[in-house]
């Protein structure tokens, strides 16, 4: 049976343009993406994954940053994605993987 990967946008992207890659494949694209944690993830989408891992990759070109993270599946992984900046350090993407859905306010 094949596994699931729900992946949300969760904060710190502004009017960014997003490509992920899931083993190489693209999978997603969007232009002007922008994110506030309050209201929740305003860009989710999920896709099956056939392997027992998968690697996703994160190319945000608006900011010149790009990272990936090789998920071990489940029966659904949700993934959220973050751009964040630590005081004195450069920006950077984050990930948060789970096997249960985030909780928004």
């Amino acid at each position: 049976m094949p596994s699931q990967l729900v992946i949300d946008f969760q904060e710190g992207f502004e009017n960014d343009t997003v490509v992920i890659k899931v083993d190489g494949k693209q999978v997603f694209q969007k232009s002007n993406l922008k994110t506030s944690l309050l209201a929740g993830p305003t860009a989710r989408f999920s896709l099956p994954t056939k392997e027992k891992s998968a690697t996703v990759e994160v190319i945000v070109p608006t900011r010149n940053l790009t990272d990936k993270i090789t998920l071990t599946s489940k029966d659904k992984t949700y993934l959220g994605i973050s751009i964040t900046k630590d005081p004195g350090e450069p920006e950077k993407i984050r990930f948060l993987s789970q096997q249960d859905p985030f909780g928004y306010l």
